[in-house]
């Protein structure tokens, strides 16, 4: 805080502190309520796991240009690997068909000679038995 005797500069740094607070508070709000799906719950353990069976059912997949077999091994943080994981998690819970999924991802992702090849293994590898619901909100993990 900075005092120059008349308390201006006081009152100025405590409202941008308080402003900055809430533009923060704003923004992770935001996050966890516009695409609940991109982000891994601790209770999807389901999808967690056929997320992980891709990285050895699935090696090297890429949609577009986008290299959607390091995404899994890594994880990211952009726009595109968002989008994918949503929707990934949309084909996991049903909400999406593969046809759907197919399109819809790609068009976001681009067009590739193989694509093809990556939503045929991603949607053979989908488990037979997997939760017809997407896990309740909550835990958030990166």
């Amino acid at each position: 805080m900075i005092h120059d005797g008349r308390n201006r500069n006081v009152m100025r740094t405590s409202r941008t502190a308080s402003a900055i607070r809430a533009m923060a508070t704003v923004a992770a709000m935001t996050l966890c309520s516009c695409a609940p799906d991109a982000v891994r719950n601790n209770a999807a353990t389901g999808f967690n796991g056929y997320l992980d069976s891709l990285k050895t059912a699935c090696p090297n997949l890429r949609i577009g240009t986008s290299d959607v077999g390091q995404w899994i091994q890594y994880g990211s943080g952009d726009n595109d690997y968002n989008y994918w994981l949503d929707m990934t998690s949309r084909l996991y819970y049903g909400r999406v068909s593969p046809a759907e999924y197919r399109s819809a991802v790609g068009a976001q992702l681009g067009a590739s000679t193989s694509n093809a090849a990556a939503f045929d293994c991603m949607i053979g590898a989908l488990p037979a038995q997997r939760d017809s619901a997407p896990p309740p909100r909550g835990v958030i993990t990166y």
